[in-house]
């Protein structure tokens, strides 16, 4: 009748049914029998406790039930881990905080009883004793029995335990090794540098520029040779060819003019939408990089050379007419400069770069040859 009584309870409250049903628990009494879904376990709960009660929850699964019955959320959460990660059969135990024993027997869904319960069967004692006095021995063996498999449920979830945290501390020490040993640079990459220009002189006088229209860009190419590697920081250098636009616009409706390969720059008399000088220029730079792995912030300084690959102005008038003068323009060949860069690994990277060598040459008469450019931006 107790049996029928309990499992008619567990029927309603896996149906979600919510009842306000409490149940008087006698010692070695199965709790409640379920299949727990999320666990895909078959699960019978019992108590070696004396008598104590608690509420069956309506959404039943072994998280609520053991929340209702009074065991704690570290408790609970060893335990499903236990459940887990047991085989087809598995008997964990639980303390609540008043000290009742809880032992859960988790069997896999799919097999039957006859199949799964592999141990001695429950003796009972007949004859011409009593009732009371057969109960009482049934109760007593019954107890015994379950602290034997208490004593080796508690003794396997500590060794699992044990190997847990061994494997945790191998699996951890693991990836530390592998962060140590492995290379911040890659061998190569690729970048697009896209910043603004500008022109400055020690003396003389400077063009006026159009801040925003003055633009830099740039395709890159780079080997990376790691030559010092640590856990905590890698040094690498880079080498590789570039292929620069240095894009110099002018305001005040100024443009360039080459006569004879010699630059000039006149005041329009009509109104210029666009007027800006080119520049091509094949680069090769060579950086120091450092990788502080922990942070992935990398630093770069170093330097480069040049080549000038041609140069034209371009001019458009507000009738939309496009004027294309390719020339030579007083332009030194050859320059030499400065570069740093800032950035996060495989992210955005700041840089800045400054010309050493004048832009133009010395035989020029009608500009500043003390100009020299820089650039800054970002490398994506």
């Amino acid at each position: 009748m107790k049996k029928l009584l309990i499992f008619t309870i567990a029927f309603f409250a896996m149906q979600g049914i919510n009842v306000a049903v409490k149940a008087n628990i006698k010692s070695d009494t199965t709790v409640i029998e379920f299949v727990d879904k999320g666990l895909k376990k078959r699960l019978s709960v019992q108590s070696e406790s004396k008598n104590f009660t608690f509420k069956i929850p309506s959404n039943l699964n072994l998280e609520n039930l053991l929340a209702e019955i009074g065991v704690d959320s570290n408790e609970t959460k060893k335990t499903i881990i236990s459940i887990e990660r047991g085989g087809k059969r598995d008997t964990v135990i639980a303390i609540s905080r008043e000290g009742h024993k809880i032992k859960i027997i988790a069997k896999d869904p799919r097999i039957s009883n006859s199949d799964s319960l592999k141990r001695e069967p429950r003796r009972r004692y007949d004859g011409d004793q009593n009732e009371q006095e057969n109960e009482e021995k049934n109760n007593e063996f019954d107890q015994n029995e379950n602290r034997r498999e208490m004593n080796d449920t508690y003794q396997n979830n500590n060794r699992n335990y044990d190997n847990e945290n061994d494997d945790n501390q191998a699996n951890e020490n693991d990836s530390k090794e592998k962060l140590g040993n492995s290379k911040y640079f890659s061998r190569k990459d690729f970048g697009l540098y896209v910043g603004l220009n500008g022109l400055e002189a020690e003396k003389g006088t400077i063009p006026t520029l159009n801040r925003w229209g003055s633009r830099y860009v740039a395709l890159s190419w780079r080997k990376n040779k790691t030559f010092i590697k640590t856990k905590s920081l890698d040094a690498a250098l880079s080498l590789g060819p570039e292929i620069a636009w240095y894009n110099f616009r002018f305001a005040n409706n100024v443009f360039a003019k080459n006569t004879n390969d010699n630059i000039e720059l006149i005041k329009a008399t009509e109104n210029l939408r666009k007027s800006k000088l080119v520049v091509p220029t094949f680069n090769v730079p060579i950086l120091l990089n450092l990788g502080l792995k922990q942070s992935k912030i990398n630093f770069a300084v170093g330097g480069y050379v040049g080549w000038k690959i041609g140069g034209y102005t371009r001019i458009d008038t507000n009738e939309d007419k496009k004027n294309k003068d390719k020339g030579n323009f007083g332009l030194t060949s050859f320059k030499k400069g400065l570069t740093a860069e800032i950035g996060k690994k495989n992210g955005l990277t700041v840089f800045i770069r400054r010309d050493l060598d004048p832009m133009f040459k010395s035989d020029q008469t009608n500009i500043n040859t003390n100009l020299t450019g820089w650039s800054f931006g970002v490398r994506l």
